[in-house]
């Protein structure tokens, strides 16, 4: 592999100084725990642009316009100002080295700086036992012309990305305002300040250490994200804990790929590592980029709920109980959204902030790509199977079942003469596919929606209005399944067969993302997918495919998809086990467990890490290589056969209160 980042077991190190200058390296070292997230950036003094700095906290948004929020960018705790020979650092053209290394076992990232011939050691955490803890230790010998600072900075500002992934918005928004700064004296000072519209009002302390050492000057400093008192902290006292608290997690969380290379090992840990970093701490949800960055406002989408939650329903029942409850309380926010759009029940936001608000401005996406609510109901469907639930909580899963099955009824149109029930002016997971009619993924999914509410009535969760059952049973025998007998499949759509038949290697000749070079109007009008649609069908449900219409399935979906979004290639993976095409999957999943540490799309440097994706490997490594069941209605009865250069699998997760060991 020709690398950018040199592996180990249980590291990731770039020393390559142009590389470890780079933004893709910024993202590519974040810290988090999941309550509050830092983008690695360079110690530059002047060098930073607003938006570079990137602090985020779960839960902190704020409004940038009427209606439309996004996650604040807040101010930097660890201002750090180097200098050394009378220069201060301020630029990376500065540099004779820079070298990157983090700990994922420990949690610690490490940085070796060297200019004006003095080195600094960067040492730097986010605490894993006290999520509103950061500490950051910087080190070098303690010559009379070198020197260390560290103040607070708020100076920093926004910049709310455009739903058009074409459009580039150099904009700035600055939602921070009256930020003071007091000193408590013993080396403790406080940062205080609130967001623009008065939504937040938040307070940083930091304690600041300066000594010497054996001939090391050294300056530590705790930041306390929620102002707690940090007077008897002590750096390394935290860093120890946090890294204690981290080995406890890894424990239930790590998965031994023996006879893997040290390289392919340490990718799966890295992923492993990044959903531990975002996992949030309350019943919230996670953005498609985690706190690694504000892309798409901080937003939370249908990754997380099909691409997210099953990978913690089996590796930590707190962290699923935060995404489903996110969901559940958001109920009535659903209600507003569908009311909006003239249809009764609940519809669940393309892209829901904190609130459940839409927070999409793109009419083709936002208003048609409404999947999404079923995939909330078969999320939900998937917790309440998984977790021996108190009542009172299987009924307010069996309401959103309820509203967003009424949701479903009063958008799809009653075809009297047909005796059919069509969704027309619908978008599928596919998104090349266009505005269409019937897309076969949503029309699926959407009679499952409405078949837990009638079972949950069944179970006597909840009640439903007069009339309502014949109405749902109704809509179950005559909503639209597209199929092709040509295909011998389910068809995409009732449009799929009438675009243009393209050869999609002379489209496509690298990785990047055919939307760069073709309009999406032509994208549309071409017989080409972005993403798996009637394979992920395959996936959620199964049972609605035989074993030959799957075949004709990959046969004729997988050579026609352009892997143009980073939830295509551990899909592709997942899918590929159940269709015991091991050798398939195994490609796919090697290369969505290197999309961010190698930068494969060559977004991660503007875009930050990609979260959504890495559930979805860790739901090919753990639903496809190790056979777990992925749906409720999928049977498996072994393990599928390892890769030539995996002799043996290994791992331990906490369900239910026990420890569960499996070995392969």
């Amino acid at each position: 592999m020709n690398s950018k980042v040199k592996y180990d077991s249980w590291s990731i190190t770039v020393d390559d100084l142009s590389y470890a200058c780079d933004k893709w390296a910024s993202a590519l070292f974040f810290l988090g725990n999941g309550h509050a997230g830092i983008r690695n950036r360079l110690p530059l003094s002047s060098g930073l642009g607003l938006t570079e700095r990137g602090i985020f906290i779960e839960g902190v948004f704020e409004y940038i316009r009427r209606g439309i929020t996004d996650m604040v960018n807040l101010p930097d705790p660890f201002d750090l100002k180097l200098s050394a020979g009378g220069t201060i650092l301020t630029s990376c053209s500065q540099l004779s080295l820079c070298s990157r290394s983090l700990d994922l076992r420990k949690g610690i990232l490490t940085t070796v700086l060297a200019f004006g011939g003095r080195e600094f050691r960067i040492e730097q955490f986010a605490s894993h036992h006290d999520r509103n803890i950061a500490g950051i230790r910087v080190s070098t010998a303690a010559y009379p012309d070198v020197s260390i600072e560290d103040s607070f900075c708020a100076d920093v500002a926004n910049i709310p990305v455009s739903d058009d992934q074409k459009t580039s918005n150099e904009e700035v928004i600055t939602l921070i305002k009256d930020a003071a700064v007091s000193c408590k004296g013993n080396g403790i000072m406080s940062l205080s300040f609130s967001t623009v519209c008065g939504t937040h009002s938040l307070t940083f302390t930091k304690k600041n250490r300066d000594y010497i050492c054996d001939g090391t000057l050294i300056h530590e400093s705790l930041v306390s994200f929620c102002g707690g008192d940090l007077s008897c902290a002590d750096y390394e006292e935290e860093r120890d804990k946090s890294a204690e608290a981290l080995s406890s997690l890894w424990q239930r969380r790590d998965i031994l790929l023996e006879g893997a290379s040290i390289s392919l090992q340490c990718a799966l840990r890295f992923n492993i590592f990044q959903l531990i970093q975002n996992a949030p701490s309350c019943d919230i949800s996670i953005g498609a980029r985690g706190l690694t960055h504000g892309r798409y406002k901080g937003c939370y989408f249908w990754d997380t709920d099909v691409f997210l939650l099953p990978y913690y329903l089996l590796a930590d029942r707190s962290v699923a109980e935060h995404l489903a409850r996110y969901r559940i309380r958001n109920l009535d926010a659903a209600r507003r959204v569908s009311a909006s759009l003239n249809t009764r029940g609940a519809r669940y936001p393309w892209m829901a902030s904190l609130d459940g608000s839409e927070q999409c401005e793109s009419w083709d996406t936002g208003k048609c790509e409404m999947h999404i609510s079923a995939d909330v109901a078969w999320a939900l469907s998937r917790y309440d199977a998984a977790f021996d639930l108190a009542e009172d909580e299987r009924m307010a899963i069996a309401e959103v079942y309820a509203e967003t099955a009424r949701f479903w009824l009063s958008r799809f149109t009653y075809s009297s003469e047909r005796d059919c029930y069509d969704l027309i002016f619908v978008k599928g997971p596919d998104e090349y596919c266009g505005v269409t009619s019937n897309n076969a993924y949503t029309n699926h999914m959407a009679i499952l929606n409405v078949c837990l509410a009638l079972r949950a009535c069944d179970e006597g969760l909840i009640r439903l209005e007069d009339g309502e059952r014949e109405k749902f049973s109704d809509f179950i025998m005559k909503v639209k399944r597209p199929y092709s007998g040509r295909l011998g499949t389910i068809l995409e759509d009732d449009n799929y067969l009438n675009l243009e038949d393209v050869d999609l290697s002379v489209l496509k000749e690298s990785d990047k993302p055919l939307y760069w070079t073709y309009d999406y109007d032509t994208l549309q009008r071409l017989r080409v997918l972005k993403q798996p649609d009637v394979l992920l069908l395959y996936l959620m449900q199964p049972s609605l495919f035989t074993v030959q219409e799957a075949e004709r399935a990959w046969d004729e979906y997988e050579a026609r998809c352009a892997h143009d979004s980073t939830l295509s290639w551990p899909l592709h993976a997942l899918i590929a086990y159940k269709l015991g095409k091991e050798e398939e999957a195994w490609k796919y999943l090697r290369k969505s467990l290197f999309l961010d540490l190698e930068n494969l799309m060559q977004n991660t440097h503007s875009e930050g890490l990609h979260i959504g994706a890495m559930g979805a490997s860790l739901e090919a490594v753990l639903y496809g290589m190790l056979g777990h069941a992925f749906s409720s209605d999928e049977k498996t009865d072994s393990s599928p056969q390892l890769p030539d250069d995996v002799s043996h699998v290994s791992y331990c997760f906490l369900e239910k209160g026990e420890f569960r060991h499996r070995r392969v």
